[in-house]
């Protein structure tokens, strides 16, 4: 991934050496089931309790508070919530998305109690961001402008506040790599205000060093990763992924397939991880010096799909102990279609609506 100062620019990189970005055009999702999601509707419900002392909604308590439609691209184009739970009166909010030929946003807008917001896009042919322009009650209040060079890297960034004035701009620099090295930020009248730099390892694009300067050059912080890449290179506690050869602390069944997974993040924690003898993640646990802190659980359909999620933690430091479970109610292509979270206080009592089109 690439990265800018001011925003994040999530990027592919492909070949050798790697010149060129990939355009971001029609970044569609992409769904194991098939089918497109026309709209979602979202219900604010009473509970009641089971045997089991947890809690189900009760369906016909139910109100809707907001309603969320889609194109055919599956991009959110308009979304209505009603404070006062009555659908059949104007929203108290509308936002609405203008979506041009490529997938890309072009206009927000929001329509509320408070007046409206607007903000306009504008693209380069590759799909990459060049203009965001914000007006409030019809009045502009800030703007933005992006530059690129032949290789699609933003080198360099002009903000300006509400009388179209420039308020700062930021110059960057890229390797051959397209990896940004130098970010220099100026004033509006062209006096330098600090800089950063960062450093890579060889072949990553995951910077390694970043240091931050004053405007006269003085050191301000380094922050150094190559211990940390050494030691461990996973950066997410959150994956279902398979462990690969390279794994040692690792369990397996009869047919072949991996039955449990022990590795440690790079936050010192002990991720233990189950799967079913089909390959499917049914729990995750951590711990953190031998104390457990989180739990993670899936049940599956028999087709595969998901229809219970449950999270679960321990007493720590700052919070209490919780639990929350989502059910799903899963259609005969395996998309959910109805779900619904409850946590162990019971507050969370919202039941979401999926209508999907099949072609």
């Amino acid at each position: 991934m690439k990265y800018s100062i001011v925003f994040l620019i999530l990027l592919t990189i492909f070949g050798e050496p790697a010149l060129k970005r990939t355009p971001r055009i029609k970044e569609i999702p992409k769904r194991e089931y098939g089918g497109k999601v026309k709209r979602i509707i979202e219900y604010q419900c009473d509970k009641y309790w089971r045997d089991e002392n947890s809690f189900k909604i009760v369906k016909n308590s139910c109100k809707i508070y907001n309603i969320k439609e889609f194109n055919l691209d599956e991009i959110l184009i308009r979304s209505r919530s009603w404070n006062n739970f009555d659908y059949l009166k104007e929203p108290d909010l509308t936002e609405i998305q203008k979506i041009n030929k490529s997938g890309l946003v072009i206009e927000k807008i929001k329509f509320s109690s408070t007046g409206e917001t607007k903000e306009n896009y504008s693209y380069n042919p590759a799909g990459f961001e060049t203009e965001h322009v914000l007006y409030i009650n019809g009045m502009l209040f800030s703007r933005y402008e992006i530059f690129y060079d032949e290789y699609n890297c933003p080198i360099k960034e002009i903000y300006y506040n509400d009388n179209n004035e420039i308020k700062y701009y930021y110059t960057n620099e890229f390797d051959d790599k397209n990896r940004e090295i130098l970010s220099k930020r100026y004033n509006k009248d062209n006096s330098l205000e600090g800089k950063w730099t960062k450093e890579y390892e060889k072949d990553s694009d995951d910077w390694i060093i970043k240091c931050s300067f004053s405007s006269d050059g003085k050191l301000l912080e380094r922050e150094d990763k190559r211990e940390l890449y050494k030691s461990n290179k996973f950066e997410f506690v959150y994956t279902s992924d398979l462990p690969d050869k390279g794994f040692t602390d690792v369990e397996y069944y009869s047919n072949g397939k991996v039955k449990t997974w022990h590795y440690i993040n790079y936050k010192n924690e002990d991720i233990y991880q189950t799967y079913d003898l089909n390959g499917r993640i049914i729990e995750r646990k951590i711990y953190h010096q031998e104390d457990w802190q989180y739990s993670y659980t899936w049940k599956y359909r028999e087709d595969g799909a998901v229809i219970e999620e449950s999270e679960s933690t321990s007493r720590v430091i700052g919070k209490k102990y919780y639990k929350r479970t989502t059910y799903y109610s899963v259609d005969f292509n395996g998309n959910w279609i109805e779900k619904y979270t409850i946590d162990i206080d019971g507050n969370s009592n919202v039941l979401r609506v999926r209508e999907i089109e099949y072609y």
